[in-house]
């Protein structure tokens, strides 16, 4: 600390200070605790300025309103007012090891470690806070190639890829606790084994305790590209009117990061179940074909047929069918068409007809992207929720015509729990967007989950998205 003495003939010369808390990180000192002196020394100001080393590390983290004083050889006293308002902030930040999706694993082959296993695309979630005191500047995942350095907190290396990301804040953001999610897209670097660093620095210059690193391995891999509304890959084909039935038939391309994969073997299986209108539910089935098809060299499987194992579909009864690569030992996705004779319900997609498929990939997941939202005023204090986003596979390619639901759990100006779900059908980009008027405060806790439904399997959570009153917006990507 310095200070400056306009006076002819000054003599000592002392700082002071009054502590106020931090209202959300309160310490055992009482607001308006005042020190005078400073560290109980006078300084010697006879040269027209003093100053004194604060040894802050004694002194709790908080607000503190700074003020000088001075005296002359005659006596005379004057005293600056309290004009310096200063935050003391000793406590380091924190940051969790990188989080990456663990869908697949992998053992990556330097350690012998089972790791995460990356196709495509991934979310990353980065989660930091600085709950002891003071804001955070910087956050920031380094990735390198395995086993070398990402440099110090201060200066990266030059192992450090570009696609690294780094989240910065200003000071008056006064960003305490931050939750994000990223997306990466491997197919856009080496296959082979990487290492990724967490850092984060705080306004006052604290550094986080050096974390763990996260390992994960980068591979190519071939996929089904998904079905769209022009595009349904499998579907039923009628071959008799009366009594009617029809057949299944299969497309399909194949892909990998680089593009269309030719020449590939990929057996098709087709499954038939019949309703058993005793135990009302389909039996398991009953019969089964499967066909071989190349890929050509853009990729495309030819045109397959149930009926050429003698295999057709009548009213209600449902189908299977299985992309499996025989050289991988993968199945690349199911579908699962049920014919229907007539237009019926059926939740919790609507009505569909004459069919409806359900596609379930087996070496793609379905993950959120271009995630925004926003609470809108209403009439004050309610708020309506917004929330729009795509829908992706990590193939990249858009997860279209597909169901999403967001629930969301929140509190109403009464403090009372309140729920609310709504859904929607993602477009042809795999876009969805919902706008849910409901008296939500910004000063209530919100809690959104966005899934995907299914008839058959699982549901797929795909995000979390929380409203902090304290902290704002934070989100948790799949």
């Amino acid at each position: 600390l310095q200070a400056t003495v306009t006076d002819g003939y000054p003599d000592i010369g002392a700082f002071a200070t009054w502590f106020y808390n931090d209202p959300f990180v309160p310490t055992a000192t009482p607001d308006g605790t005042l020190y005078n002196p400073l560290e109980a020394l006078y300084q010697d100001a006879s040269s027209g300025n003093f100053g004194l080393l604060w040894p802050t590390v004694s002194y709790d983290n908080g607000i503190y309103l700074l003020a000088a004083g001075v005296a002359d050889l005659a006596g005379n006293t004057t005293d600056s007012p309290p004009f310096k308002v200063l935050y003391l902030d000793n406590s380091d930040p924190w940051i969790n090891m990188p989080m990456l999706p663990g869908l697949y694993s992998t053992i990556e082959p330097i350690s012998g470690w089972s790791v995460p296993l990356l196709r495509g695309r991934a979310n990353v979630n980065i989660n930091a806070g600085d709950f002891g005191g003071g804001f955070l500047k910087e956050v920031e995942h380094r990735y390198v190639n395995a086993g070398d350095d990402p440099g110090t907190a201060d200066t990266p290396s030059g192992n450090v890829k570009p696609w690294s990301p780094k989240f910065t804040f200003t000071a008056d953001e006064k960003v305490r606790d931050f939750r994000k999610s990223y997306m990466i897209d491997t197919c856009g670097v080496a296959p082979g084994a990487y290492d990724v660093f967490s850092f984060a620095t705080d306004w006052a210059g604290n550094k986080s305790f050096p974390m763990g690193t996260t390992r994960f391995v980068v591979e190519n891999y071939n996929y089904l590209v998904p079905p769209t509304l022009a595009d349904p890959i499998v579907y039923f084909q009628q071959t008799n009117p009366a009594p009617k039935q029809d057949e299944l038939i299969s497309e399909g391309r194949i892909e990998d990061c680089n593009g269309p994969v030719g020449g590939l073997d990929v057996i098709v299986t087709f499954f038939h179940w019949s309703w058993d209108n005793i135990g009302m539910s389909y039996n398991s089935f009953d019969s089964f074909y499967s066909a071989t098809g190349t890929t050509s060299i853009a990729g495309d499987m030819p045109i397959l047929s149930s009926q050429d194992g003698s295999i057709l579909y009548t009213s209600n009864e449902l189908g299977y069918v299985r992309f499996y690569d025989p050289a991988a030992s993968e199945i690349y996705g199911l579908f699962h068409p049920l014919f229907l004779d007539n237009p019926q319900p059926y939740s919790p997609y609507g009505t569909y007809a004459p069919w409806f498929t359900e596609f379930q990939p087996f070496n793609q997941r379905r993950m959120l992207a271009n995630v925004t939202y926003d609470l809108t005023p209403l009439i004050l204090p309610a708020h309506s929720l917004t929330l729009d986003g795509t829908v992706l596979f990590n193939s990249g390619h858009p997860a279209v015509g597909e169901s999403v639901i967001m629930e969301v759990w929140y509190t109403d100006p009464g403090l009372n729990p309140m729920y609310t779900m709504v859904s929607t059908v993602t477009g042809a980009a795999g876009e969805f967007s919902f706008s849910q008027p409901s008296d939500i405060s910004i000063t209530d806790w919100v809690s959104i989950s966005i899934r995907h439904p299914s008839a058959y399997w699982s549901d797929t959570f795909m995000g979390n998205i929380g409203w902090d009153p304290q902290n704002g917006w934070n989100e948790w990507l799949e």
